[in-house]
């Protein structure tokens, strides 16, 4: 009896190196490194129509493999792959959602990531620090600045007017967008704020987002405007139909303005204000019959001041479409 079981001991111990190295063996292949997933140089959302969206991965000489029609890119007969080691580049011209993924040999393929863009016309939240892309319509650009603590969600940048020439001009506080093709806007969002005026009296202005039909700056001559106004310290937002503003707007404070759902043969647009529903406002004529090729981001002053009283403002946040 204590013979079989000394016996019984051995061939157990035997057994159980063999698992052991076995186990240790097999266990190689679980241990492969698996390839980085891919990053996108844009956030998913807006993009601006034209811009290029840059794939990379962190795992060197790996390879990107992606599509642009919303199909799998482990699955699809119309997945793009690029050059081993480099990133790839694809240009929004469109709505897309782009998927890729990373693969090199010896190693686990990553997971596939999705990143969906909405093509637009204009996007900007001066978060480079720089107005390009803008062009200042006035003399002094000193008035005009990418301001690094005015971000509308608390952080970031945004750009800040100040016009200290007399009201109803554009030529200082003024920055414009022009376009060799006319355009008729889909959807408008922006944030804005403005602060105190040193003026006591009559009317402060800005600030305004204005849309053309033509260079001339006169506001008579829009197609579509908004802004910030206060007529006899009644702070207020005037859209084109300046009898039904929204009205008790406070200063130093980010309000989210939207227009939808724009209708150009009835001359008609949804206002959203934070989100809700305000009215249903004008679109000026000639906007039925004519298109959009300028875009002004202003603040205008104020009808009591004259050189020295000062309106600033701030933008963030554009998107045209």
């Amino acid at each position: 009896m204590h013979k079989n079981s000394k016996s019984f001991f051995i061939l157990s111990s035997l057994i159980l190196s063999f698992v052991l190295i076995s186990c240790d063996t097999g266990g190689s292949d679980n241990d492969e490194t698996k390839v980085l997933s891919p990053d996108f140089s844009i956030p998913a959302g807006y993009a601006e129509t034209g811009t290029a969206v840059v794939i990379t991965t962190e795992t060197e000489d790996a390879v990107i493999y992606y599509t642009t029609d919303d199909t799998d890119p482990f699955e699809s007969d119309s997945v793009i792959e690029g050059p081993k080691g480099e990133s790839v580049s694809v240009t929004i011209t469109q709505n897309v959602n782009l998927r890729a993924y990373a693969g090199k040999s010896g190693m686990s393929d990553s997971d596939a990531v999705s990143v969906f863009y909405e093509a637009a016309l204009v996007v900007d939240s001066f978060e480079d620090g720089t107005l390009e892309g803008w062009e200042s319509t006035g003399e002094d650009t000193t008035d005009i600045l990418v301001d690094d603590t005015q971000g509308a969600n608390g952080t970031g940048k945004s750009l800040m007017l100040d016009n200290s020439l007399v009201e109803g001009t554009y030529d200082d506080g003024s920055v414009k967008k022009e376009f060799t093709t006319g355009f008729q806007p889909t959807y408008i969002s922006f944030y804005a704020m403005y602060e105190e005026n040193e003026s006591t009296s009559g009317a402060e202005y800005g600030p305004a987002i204005i849309f053309h039909d033509n260079p001339d700056t006169s506001s008579a001559n829009s197609i579509l405007y908004t802004e910030f106004s206060v007529e006899n310290g009644s702070n207020r937002i005037d859209f084109n139909d300046e009898s039904t503003p929204v009205d008790s707007v406070e200063r130093n404070t980010w309000y989210h303005i939207e227009m939808k759902n724009f209708d150009w043969s009835a001359g008609l647009v949804d206002i959203y204000f934070n989100g809700t529903y305000q009215f249903a406002d004008d679109i000026d004529l000639p906007a039925a019959t004519g298109s959009n090729t300028l875009i002004y981001l202003i603040t205008i002053g104020s009808d009591a001041g004259g050189p020295g009283d000062e309106q600033s403002a701030w933008v963030d946040e554009l998107v045209v479409q």
